[in-house]
């Protein structure tokens, strides 16, 4: 994988559209807030780190979005069971879609990993991270 064709997509805003994570990872887009030039050597680096060990950072986002969650819930609102997960990080983590991480600072660690899940198709779970760790996760649709 290489990440050292981000193109500025808005002011400020630089991206790589289709980063190829390990397997069975679909590919995912990455963004950087930076003001002025494109990520440097050693940001691409964190990033690279970041995305090459991609499933502990899934998993521990997973403990955030399983707040969210509730198998009882979803059932009730006639979601196929095929689509709902047991009620721990380990299947949540399973089951959701990383689709992006979003970089507000590279070197400190904080960025936003967002993920669709199969039993809510119109929301997406975005966990933000600080000295990369999750923090918070919060449901947009």
């Amino acid at each position: 994988m290489s990440l050292k064709t981000f193109e500025e997509e808005d002011e400020d805003v630089w991206v790589v559209k289709c980063c190829q994570l390990p397997d069975p990872r679909p590919p995912i887009r990455i963004s950087v807030n930076k003001e002025g030039s494109p990520p440097s050597i050693n940001e691409i680096a964190k990033i690279e780190k970041i995305t090459a060990g991609i499933e502990p950072l899934i998993l521990r986002a997973a403990e955030l979005i399983l707040d969210s969650y509730s198998y009882d819930h979803f059932k009730k609102l006639g979601i196929d069971e095929s689509k709902l997960v047991e009620e721990v990080p380990a299947a949540i983590a399973a089951a959701v879609t990383l689709t992006g991480l979003s970089f507000f600072d590279v070197e400190g660690g904080g960025f936003e990993a967002s993920f669709t899940a199969p039993w809510d198709p119109h929301h997406s779970f975005d966990v933000e991270h600080e000295e990369g760790e999750p923090i918070y996760c919060a449901v947009n649709g």
